[in-house]
């Protein structure tokens, strides 16, 4: 009997609480969620990539990462029915405009005006000012001039930004693309870039484990942009311009900031999930 002892036990559909309210996570609920959704909206994904989910997740809680992210798109599937599906919950189900290809590989875009549309997400909602972070797994080496995630709402200087290579650098903008950014010269556009901002004063990039350039320590002050985030894009959110990528996206998501040692946790369970799928770089 447990008497006054028993725990206080809350349930939701991917964790339950317990006396702490604190959340543990199921991973083979969540998965299988995951797999429901993209069922549902008329995709599909094989048993090795249902696998590859479960171990990433899995990977996520188990490290303390999972409860912060707040997009994951594992770009699974090979069709815009399966890689528009959140892996995290059933909010931001994207949209893909005209002109991918989808392949077990990932998704690639023509790099003319072509987006995928994280609808429903707009990053000063979403997210707090000062605590971001944003990836992209980048499969195709080259020398494209275009962008590959963000959003700004033109014409303000406020956005989230990451070029992976524009005119012989990687560039990265988070709440302003001029005080707010940070750039490092590119001779290899392949692998897990990831942006960070831990506060105010402190924003990182990353090129897989590795911080990628200079610490930017500039006191921030712009907002996040009131607008629709996309990937393998930046949408300025005035229905005309757009700066695009054709580089292959493996891989995509949002959360609150990482550490160093949290992104290099983050990158080596990205990196074990691209690696089941045998499409790593």
């Amino acid at each position: 009997m447990l008497g006054n002892n028993k725990k206080s036990i809350g349930f939701n559909n991917n964790f339950f609480t317990n006396k702490s309210n604190a959340p543990v996570y199921n991973p083979t609920t969540i998965t299988a969620a995951f797999k429901a959704r993209v069922i549902a909206a008329g995709g599909s994904i094989t048993a090795t990539q249902e696998a590859a989910c479960l171990t990433l997740v899995t990977n996520l809680i188990n490290n303390n990462l999972w409860s912060k992210m707040k997009i994951i798109y594992p770009m699974v599937g090979g069709s815009s029915n399966s890689c528009k599906i959140n892996l995290v919950d059933a909010n931001y189900t994207a949209t893909f405009s005209s002109g991918f290809t989808f392949t077990a590989l990932g998704v690639t875009g023509t790099g003319a005006n072509t987006f995928m549309k994280a609808n429903g997400f707009n990053p000063s909602i979403q997210l707090s000012t000062f605590d971001t972070c944003f990836s992209y797994y980048s499969r195709t080496n080259n020398t494209f001039n275009g962008s590959d995630l963000g959003c700004q709402l033109n014409p303000s200087t406020d956005r989230v930004g990451l070029s992976i290579y524009f005119s012989g650098s990687t560039s990265a903008d988070l709440n302003n693309f001029t005080t707010g950014r940070i750039t490092q010269a590119s001779t290899n556009t392949t692998g897990l870039y990831l942006i960070s901002r831990e506060s105010n004063v402190l924003m990182k990039m990353y090129r897989n484990a590795v911080q990628f350039g200079a610490t930017n320590t500039t006191t921030m002050s712009t907002l996040l942009p009131n607008a629709t985030y996309t990937v393998c894009c930046l949408d300025f959110n005035d229905g005309i311009n757009f700066s695009s990528t054709n580089r292959q996206c493996a891989f995509s998501h949002v959360s609150t900031s990482l550490t160093a040692a949290e992104a290099a946790t983050f990158y080596s369970n990205v990196q074990t999930f691209q690696t089941t799928l045998s499409r790593n770089v």
